[in-house]
């Protein structure tokens, strides 16, 4: 209702009033008294914040935890307990960054951060105690990098071109990162610390019970909780859970104790209590833990491949420490792919050397694969290392209980391999050489039962050499004479180096991409390669020749002779050629260049002329020549046919010929007059004027074309063919 409404509105406006009040006196104890301890100022200045900051006047609060924390500062040189002060600065650096954060004032934040880490990163009370503080530096890293998640909204609006690589950093991911660094710093102090197996340690280590510090909840629950004992169950019947308690320390951190260890909490005795409970600290849990979710920020950001592959070698690291060996190896096997494909052979190098703790502990059979790529030239190792893991490879090698088989690159491995066909086309009659040349780079020689290799033609046995050494950086040739007897592409299919019977080490040429032979013997490489060759079949030594005396005639059947001669050792079988004939006609009259012209090749055959496209031989013997006739029949005249003839196979050149086609004569019939005193040439088609009584003369002039005399049979002259009288027929 409205008068609840009312009565609200009057509780909260009373309320403010008061804790404005309580502020305006705590700020008027401050003004009023002077040369104050920084504690009771640290105080006063704190309380006055948090009244503000509980009735929501965060600038205001803001600047009190402020004018707190710089006191805090100033007050370095004036007292020496260094961890009260590193809590409360601790306690107030998270409500600064807090409200900070809440007004969108994100960089300003991360640089109070970052001056608050540069003061205290090296303020150190008791440099004995180093664990204690490095846990307390990953603390702050940890407890500022969930702010930063909390608000990842704000940041996202408010920062868009913020990214990992940003300064100040404003991703969470950076500062969980950074927190595990100083886990494992944390880890590594104790280690080096002397008086950790000490009786005192020793005999406390069973009673306490280590704070975690890396459990994050919303609130301020963990701040300032530095040290919490907790006592464990007694082991023995008699002695009963009751205990003594000591309460003290931050808000819900109790020390209990019973009457026998309260003995050991004196004050001489407050470094041995560290001590135990940094010992029962499983500080690895905490780093894997922190590693874990910077790796899901950063997997939010692909872009930053390399810093998320430094993350996951850390993470490697730590797992190994914690002894999660199946885990550190699933890492390394996910790893290794990256690493290839990028080329970071240093940091594939402490991948693959953590690969071998963690195939060593669980022993499993990778651990010849990690040695194996441990071994390679591309990473850089010095002597004795290589030396060293060429015999502990060796040695697994030789303790194989199943067949292994390892698939080599062409170069960059243990052993590199070259293939090379001189030639890339090869005639089946004559030997193919080939080359095969085989590096070690292992730092000492390596012993191999044999090497085998294989081809694709199947009439070539695989070609083996027994008891092969390769010395270290020395070349090994093979020099192999290949006589095929197939044709098509030979390839080189593998060289299997065979170190045992189960292990051995396979090079595939077939599948490699290799530059041309041309652009080799541009680059003058010493060794050009090819892993094929062409081989082609036997070569064939025919000569292809035509025969005949031109012209043709029109309509004649003219004859052509085509022989082939065998000049090879062997004979020829089925030659077959083919013929083609391309008309080209000059026609000289309007009816000739209407009339079709037609152009055949013919053979005889029985008797009657057969029309053909090819002519076969079945066998041509060594050293030989056979020819068939075959004519052509052309039924206009041209200025020549074309005739083309060669090999189905294209194994020789191919013959072609020019043929004119012409009539075998001519006739020009002559009309004189009767004085004899012209001579007019005409055509017999055209008709001749002049008188029934005019006497006239007509001859004949005949001209050959052919280069040898023409018999002719009578010719018959038809005159007054048109009229109705009949023809005067002379012969």
């Amino acid at each position: 209702t409205n008068s609840v409404k009312r009565l609200q509105r009057l509780i909260l406006k009373r309320t403010k009033d008061y804790y404005h009040d309580e502020a305006r006196d705590v700020k008027h104890q401050v003004q009023t008294s002077r040369n104050l301890q920084y504690r009771v100022f640290v105080r006063l200045m704190f309380k006055a914040a948090y009244f503000h900051e509980f009735i929501g006047e965060h600038q205001k609060a803001l600047k009190y935890y402020q004018r707190a924390y710089l006191r805090l500062i100033d007050a370095k040189k004036a007292r020496g307990d260094y961890d009260e002060a590193k809590i409360l600065a601790e306690f107030l650096l998270y409500k600064i960054s807090y409200l900070l954060l809440l007004q969108h004032e994100i960089s300003r934040a991360v640089r109070q951060f970052q001056s608050h880490i540069l003061y205290f990163k090296n303020l150190i009370q008791d440099p004995s105690l180093m664990s204690v503080h490095w846990a307390w530096v990953s603390r702050q890293y940890f407890i500022f990098g969930n702010l930063l998640e909390l608000h990842a909204n704000t940041i996202a609006q408010n920062a868009p071109v913020a990214s990992l690589r940003s300064y100040p950093p404003l991703n969470c991911g950076y500062y969980y990162n950074t927190a595990a660094s100083f886990e494992i710093k944390r880890r590594l102090a104790l280690v080096n610390e002397p008086d950790a197996s000490s009786s005192v340690v020793q005999t406390l280590l069973p009673l306490v019970q280590p704070y975690n510090p890396h459990i994050f909840q919303s609130g301020q629950s963990f701040i300032g909780s530095n040290l919490h004992v907790l006592a464990k169950p007694a082991a023995t019947k008699t002695k009963t859970a009751t205990t003594s308690a000591l309460v003290e320390g931050g808000e819900g951190g109790k020390r209990v104790f019973d009457a026998e260890a309260t003995k050991l909490l004196t004050a001489s005795n407050r470094r041995a209590v560290l001590l135990a409970q940094e010992l029962s600290v499983d500080h690895t849990v905490s780093t894997i833990s922190l590693l874990n979710r910077a790796r899901e920020v950063y997997a939010k950001h692909p872009s930053e491949k390399r810093s998320r592959c430094h993350l996951d070698l850390k993470l490697l690291r730590e797992l190994i420490a914690a002894s999660q060996f199946e885990k550190a190896k699933a890492l390394v096997d996910s790893l290794l792919p990256l690493f290839v494909e990028s080329q970071w052979f240093a940091l594939l190098k402490e991948v693959l050397q953590l690969g071998v703790v963690c195939a060593s502990a669980i022993q499993h059979s990778d651990l010849i694969l990690y040695q194996y790529q441990l071994l390679a030239s591309n990473i850089d190792c010095s002597t004795e290392e290589r030396t060293e893991l060429q015999s502990l490879f060796t040695t697994s090698l030789a303790a194989l209980s199943a067949p292994l088989i390892l698939q080599l690159p062409k170069t960059g491995s243990i052993v590199s391999c070259a293939v090379s066909f001189p030639e890339l086309d090869h005639y089946a009659s004559n030997n193919i050489p080939l080359k095969i040349k085989l590096t070690s780079s292992l730092p000492s020689p390596l012993s191999l039962k044999s090497v085998r290799i294989s081809f694709s033609f199947q009439s070539l046995a695989d070609h083996v050499l027994e008891e092969v050494i390769l010395a270290s950086s020395e070349d090994f040739l093979i020099e192999l004479e290949l006589n095929p007897s197939e044709v098509g592409s030979l390839q080189v299919t593998s060289v299997s180096l065979e170190f045992s019977e189960l292990a051995h080490f396979n090079f595939s040429p077939s599948s490699w991409k290799l530059p041309s032979i041309s652009a080799q013997r541009t680059m003058r490489v010493p060794f050009v390669e090819a892993t094929s060759v062409k081989v082609l079949p036997e070569q064939v030594m025919l000569t292809l020749t035509a025969h005949h005396l031109p012209p043709a005639l029109v309509g004649e059947y003219f004859p052509i002779l085509v022989g082939l001669s065998n000049s090879a050792s062997e004979s020829v079988e089925d030659v077959q050629l083919l013929l083609q004939v391309k008309p080209q006609v000059v026609a000289e009259t309007r009816e000739e260049a209407e009339t079709p012209a037609t152009s055949d090749l013919f053979s005889q055959l029985n008797g009657e002329m057969v029309s053909i496209t090819t002519i076969s031989f079945a066998t041509i013997p060594a050293g030989s020549v056979v020819s068939k006739l075959i004519y052509l029949h052309s039924s206009h005249p041209s200025t020549h046919r074309r005739l083309s003839i060669q090999s189905r196979d294209g194994n020789f050149e191919k013959v072609i010929l020019d043929i004119p086609v012409v009539p075998p004569f001519t006739i020009a019939p002559f009309v004189y007059d009767g004085s004899l005193s012209s001579v007019a040439r005409f055509n017999p088609d055209a008709a001749v004027n002049s008188s029934l009584n005019e006497p006239k003369i007509i001859s004949l002039e005949v001209t050959s074309s052919l280069p040898f005399p023409l018999h002719l049979h009578p010719i018959v002259i038809s005159l007054n063919s048109a009229f109705e009288s009949p023809p005067v027929i002379t012969q």
